[in-house]
């Protein structure tokens, strides 16, 4: 029965089938017969894009230079959290988002909002009273020219200042030029050094002056110098002075005048008027000047004599105008000068060969001070020693005499007895100046022809030359 079944339905399956077929093969009645209609192709599916994933929308917005604080916001505002896997965060770690910003797309909540910005308060002005700046330093380039006046005395200075605080500087009348120097402005005050002197000058300048100060070796001098100017005429040294008593420098130049009488000279220098002191030198390096500059100025300190700031200017010169006097040269003292500071005086020499050499020496004493006059004397004779002219005496005081008789006539039966005649005079050729003036007395006249000197006397002419007698007339 089971049989019968199954192949009853394989026969109505197959039966099924063969109708179908028949049906498909075998055209309705009236239509024509012929191969079937080509299908239509089939319409193209539309692409559907998917939406950017947040992993993608937060690498872009870094990748466009997005602040994470703005990318934070954005994630805040969206409050989604995102299911990251590992691949996600490493791709958004390659593509430049932040650990912060990845911590945010998993938990928006986490992240507190960022702080507000905080106004910075700009500074309240304060009115400051700021001083006006300083005005530029004077341009001090081209030629200065002064006189540095010394004890009565004075030298022309030119300062040359070129650019860069270099220049050079001049003392014409020593004959010591091209000096180097350096000089720096500070505001309107100049500093000059003169390093081959060791000497500084500081001054104000005010247009086309300079006024200061001048140093060198303890010493100080005012200098005044002018821009482009000639430089003035040295002063003229005062002339040897009758000193009067009274005050304590009086007294010392009293003292001094009587140890060593002053010898007056013309103004030129080149004859004498009145002799004085023959004085010889008993220390070793006294600096005078020959010609017509200035005197040198020397000092006596603690047993030597030194020079200032015009002996060392001379010392630069080679021309012979210089000379320095040792022990045993003698000169004469043409002046005394007691001053505040010190003792000066002033010495000449003869002509050496054709030259008279001068200059000063001091014996200095600080200005509070009023040494005793036989002490300074003292320190003088330790210096000089008279050799000539025997120093003036003091008059002694009157004293109460008894009158002395006259003597008693003579005897009128006899003639008068005539005096013993003088003795002859002891003058010879090849003795000094000097023994001639002690042999013959003071001359009446002093005469200067080339490198001779001739002492006239009464009814005789002494030719010297060199100091020594060569012809006498």
């Amino acid at each position: 029965m089971k049989n019968r079944t199954l192949l009853a339905i394989a026969l109505e399956i197959g039966f099924a089938g063969v109708l179908a077929v028949a049906q498909t093969a075998a055209p309705p009645a009236g239509q024509p017969t012929g191969p079937p209609p080509a299908a239509k192709p089939a319409a193209p599916k539309p692409v559907v894009r998917k939406p950017p994933t947040q992993v993608d929308s937060v690498i872009q917005l870094a990748k466009a230079g997005m602040s994470e604080t703005f990318i934070i916001k954005y994630l805040q505002k969206n409050n989604k959290p995102a299911d990251l896997t590992p691949t996600d965060m490493v791709k958004l770690k390659e593509g430049g988002v932040s650990e912060t910003v990845i911590g945010v797309m998993m938990d928006p909540a986490s992240a507190s909002a960022p702080p507000a910005e905080v106004p910075v308060p700009q500074p309240i002005p304060v009115a400051v009273n700021t001083p006006p700046p300083a005005p530029p330093s004077p341009d001090v380039q081209g030629d200065w020219r002064g006189i540095l006046t010394t004890t009565g005395t004075g030298v022309p200075i030119v300062f040359h200042l070129g650019p860069g605080g270099a220049g050079t500087a001049d003392s014409p009348k020593q004959k010591a030029l091209g000096m180097p120097v350096q000089y720096s402005m500070s505001g309107s005050q100049a500093t000059i050094n003169v390093p081959s002197v060791g000497a500084t000058y500081i001054a104000s300048v005010n247009a086309s002056q300079m006024s200061g100060t001048f140093s060198q070796n303890g010493l100080t001098f005012p200098l005044t110098l002018t821009l482009g100017g000639p430089a003035e005429e040295a002063p003229t040294p005062k002339p040897a002075r009758v000193v009067a008593s009274g005050d304590w420098k009086g007294a010392i130049e009293d003292k001094i005048q009587q140890a060593y009488p002053v010898t007056q000279f013309t103004g030129d220098k080149t004859d004498i008027v009145t002799t004085g002191a023959v004085l010889m030198l008993k220390k070793n390096g006294l600096v005078l000047y020959a010609g017509d500059a200035l005197a040198t100025a020397n000092t006596y300190r603690a047993g030597k004599i030194t020079q200032n700031l015009l002996g060392a200017f001379q010392r630069n010169t080679t021309d012979g105008t210089v000379r320095t006097f040792v022990k045993g040269e003698k000169f004469w003292i043409t002046q005394i000068d007691a001053k505040d500071d010190g003792l000066f005086l002033q010495f000449i020499s003869d002509p050496l060969p054709d030259n008279r050499y001068h200059g000063t020496l001091k014996f200095p004493w600080g200005k509070n001070t009023r040494p005793p006059a036989e002490e300074i004397s003292a320190l003088v004779a330790e210096v000089v020693q008279n050799v000539g002219t025997p120093p003036a005496q003091p008059e002694p005081a009157q004293k109460q005499m008894t009158p002395i008789q006259p003597p008693p006539p003579p005897d009128p039966a006899l003639a008068p007895i005539a005096p013993p005649p003088p003795p002859p005079v002891t003058l010879a050729v090849g003795q000094t100046r000097e023994q001639a003036i002690a042999a013959m007395g003071q001359p009446e006249k002093i005469a200067n022809v080339g490198t001779k000197q001739i002492l006239y006397f009464k009814n005789l002419k002494v030719t010297l030359v060199g100091g020594k007698v060569t012809v006498i007339e």
